[in-house]
C-alpha cells in the first residue's frame, strides 16, 4: 500500500529553453532539408548526417523530458528513485531518526538539483528550495525534494511511529 506518492519533472522554464535551443534550430535544418528539399545556404548535408545529428540532439531532451523524481512512502519504507536515471534508495522507517519539512537552497548546500552530496548530506530534488530532511541511523542526513514537504514529513513521522509501535 501507497501512503504518498509524489512525481516531479524537470520543467523549469531555463531547461525547457536550453533544450529547445539546442533542439530548435537542428529540426529547421532537418524539415527544411529532408521534408521541404531545400538545402540550407545551399549545400546539402548528407542526409545520413542529418539524420544521426537530429537524433543526436533530440534523443537527450527527450531523455530530460520523461527523467522525473518518484517519491513514495510504502508500507514498510521511503522509496526514492530519478526514473530513467539513477536505481531506487529504500529507506525502512527503522533507519529514519527524524524527517522535518525544511527550506534550503539547492545550489548553496547541493551544488544544484539532481543526486547530489553536499555539506548537509545528500540530496534527491528535481526544483525548488523545500523537501524533507532525514536524520538517519549511523548519522547519515538525507534530503528528498518536495512540492508537498509538509505532507511528506507528516506521512513519514505518521508511519515510523506504528512501525515503532509494531516492534514494541
Amino acid at each position: 500500500m501507497t501512503h504518498f506518492r509524489e512525481t516531479q519533472y524537470f520543467r523549469q522554464p531555463w531547461i525547457l529553453l536550453l533544450c529547445g535551443g539546442m533542439v530548435a534550430p537542428i529540426w529547421y535544418v532537418f524539415i527544411r532539408q529532408m521534408v521541404l528539399g531545400i538545402p540550407l545556404g545551399g549545400h546539402r548535408l548528407p542526409d545520413t548526417l542529418l539524420i544521426l545529428v537530429t537524433a543526436g540532439a533530440t534523443v537527450p531532451a527527450l531523455w530530460l523530458w520523461k527523467v522525473h523524481l518518484l517519491t513514495e512512502v510504502r508500507e514498510n519504507d521511503l522509496w526514492v528513485k530519478f526514473v530513467l536515471l539513477w536505481r531506487p534508495r529504500s529507506i525502512t522507517f527503522d533507519e529514519i531518526i527524524s524527517a522535518d519539512s525544511v527550506t534550503y537552497h539547492p545550489i548553496r548546500d547541493y551544488g544544484g538539483w539532481g543526486v547530489r552530496t553536499g555539506r548537509n548530506g545528500s540530496v534527491c530534488n528535481v526544483h525548488g528550495d523545500r523537501g524533507v530532511q532525514l536524520e538517519l541511523r549511523g548519522g547519515e542526513r538525507f534530503l528528498v525534494g518536495s512540492q508537498r514537504p509538509d505532507e511528506l514529513a507528516r506521512v513519514l513521522n505518521e508511519r515510523k511511529n506504528l512501525s515503532a509501535r509494531d516492534r514494541t
